[in-house]
């Protein structure tokens, strides 16, 4: 609308009124505003190809909605008072703007402090394995904003890298299992009163993987036993690195020696069983394990939450994994945040908040869902939550597949 200017846009289109409210040309400057904000994200969005380009989508239909907002304003009558009662519209349309431009702005943000907290870390387990001088502070910064971020109920974010830089793929799974660690450590007596010290373990717990072959990390079929023995150096490694880093600590060596070792002995490096691994290493063992099944890995895709969790729990029962540490995982990761879920009656949701689940997977599960489409597949005008803890008869029958939410929520999975 040349730049939103009444007079440039009356002479250019011959649409507009005669004669503007005053209510209306402040929306128009609102709009101006609107459109500068969304010009400036511009530069810092993923391209349309990238594996995040839904947020570029996201973008483009943004910048539509408010030229069509504006836009609307040709179609006003002269007489103030019909323009203020469209106004109302035009507010509520450029408040709709408003809205998904700060949850963009939001989104790249975090992306880019994920990212930055990536790159970091991965530039930090390099340098660890390495021998590189190094001091525990900035892993022991990093355990305490990832405990904030739990205490502040912000959902998980899992990360995934590729296998061809060892150091990025080893950040990403110590920073998922650190996440994890961040809800669970809180869970356990024993732990409870140590929560950074465990999270920094579990930042730590696979600083050898830094140092294994990428096609090592890449390999899609089932390892021979020379590749095996390979990769399950990485906690020799690991260990080693954290004794140099932080020598001082014994129990945090000994927390990383013994993350893969097994309840029933059948683990490594030392086939230690039962109590004579340390506590916290049962509990990283089970972060561990979860975080590995939630994420792609060369041979296999990412497992879903529910799945994930299944997983895990059948590694408990079979003995392998502590079936007290594993339960932990019912609070937290069952349908985790930001899963998109189908209810009983056939609505499609997002989970946005979890109530105290019970020890029962027959029970079922009952957080707090926003609902993006009801239980005729009609799409939600308004945001609509729904507690499933306070509905009788309605309950969550599975969670989606990824395919499935991007069937689901198309380009504005990015929103929610």
């Amino acid at each position: 609308l040349a730049d939103l200017d009444p007079e440039a846009a009356r002479n250019s289109t011959g649409e507009l009124p005669v004669q503007l409210a005053q209510k209306t040309r402040q929306l128009l400057v609102r709009g101006r505003e609107l459109l500068g904000r969304l010009k400036g994200l511009s530069t810092n969005l993923p391209p349309a190809d990238a594996e995040d380009g839904d947020l570029w989508t996201a973008y483009q239909q943004t910048v539509v909605l408010t030229e069509l907002a504006l836009r609307s304003v040709q179609t006003f009558p002269s007489g103030t008072g019909e323009q203020l009662r469209l106004c109302q519209g035009l507010e509520l349309g450029l408040d709709l703007v408003e809205q998904r431009t700060r949850t963009l702005l939001a989104i790249l943000d975090a992306r880019q402090r994920q990212r930055e907290r990536l790159e970091t870390l991965a530039h930090h387990l390099a340098a660890l394995v390495q021998g590189r001088p190094l001091h525990l502070k900035p892993f022991e910064e990093l355990a305490e904003a990832l405990l904030r971020e739990a205490q502040g109920g912000e959902p998980l974010r899992w990360q995934a890298a590729s296998a061809e830089q060892p150091e990025c793929w080893a950040a990403a799974h110590c920073l998922n299992t650190a996440q994890l660690m961040a809800r669970l450590a809180r869970l356990d007596l024993e732990w409870r009163g140590g929560l950074a010290e465990a999270v920094l373990a579990a930042l730590l717990h696979d600083a050898g993987m830094a140092a294994m072959p990428a096609e090592l990390l890449g390999f899609d079929r089932l390892f021979k036993d020379e590749d095996r023995r390979q990769m399950e150096a990485h906690v020799g490694l690991s260990a080693e690195a954290v004794r140099r880093l932080a020598p001082q600590e014994a129990w945090l060596v000994d927390v990383v020696r013994a993350h893969h070792e097994r309840i029933d002995g059948t683990g490594y490096p030392t086939g230690a069983r039962g109590p004579a691994i340390p506590r916290l290493a049962r509990l990283l063992a089970v972060c561990d394990v979860y975080a590995a099944l939630i994420c792609p890995r060369p041979h296999r895709a990412a497992l879903t939450p529910r799945a994930a969790l299944t997983e895990t729990l059948l590694e408990a029962e079979k003995g392998r994994l502590d079936p007290d540490m594993a339960q932990l995982l019912l609070e937290v990761s069952f349908y985790p945040i930001g899963s998109l879920v189908e209810l009983s009656d056939g609505a499609i949701g997002v989970v946005v908040a979890t109530n105290p689940l019970g020890r029962d997977l027959s029970t079922p599960v009952r957080p707090v869902i926003r609902l993006v489409r009801d239980e005729n597949g009609q799409a939600t005008a308004r945001a609509t939550y729904v507690n499933l803890a306070q509905c009788e008869g309605r309950h969550i029958v599975r969670g989606l597949t990824e395919d499935e939410r991007r069937d689901v929520l198309g380009s504005s999975s990015w929103y929610l």
